[in-house]
């Protein structure tokens, strides 16, 4: 019972990622060209400023960074790999393509 507060009120449950929000995300302010060509580091801060802008692409914002994250670390160890192989070096085991 609660007498002298108000009860309670429950907390929301996060939003989870919505498709439609990403499509457009990735449409209208993150085109695929733009976030390949854009460096890390400049990626992030639009991703951080567009989520503050546009609270709809809060969830959505740090997928495509992760994802153009993972993309280059990928491209990255095959890159990798080519070159320990050009100079015929054991390639490590994280440049593995």
């Amino acid at each position: 019972m609660h007498v002298n507060t108000d009860p309670p009120t429950p907390t929301p449950a996060p939003k989870k990622a919505c498709i439609r929000d990403m499509a457009d995300l990735v449409k209208n302010h993150l085109p695929c060209a733009v976030v390949k060509l854009t460096s890390l580091d400049e990626l992030e801060r639009r991703c951080t400023e567009i989520a503050a802008e546009l609270p709809r692409f809060k969830e959505e914002a740090p997928i495509v960074l992760a994802v153009e994250r993972h993309r280059r670390a990928r491209h990255l160890g095959v890159q990798l790999a080519a070159v320990y192989q050009e100079m015929s070096l054991p390639s490590p085991g994280y440049a593995r393509g």
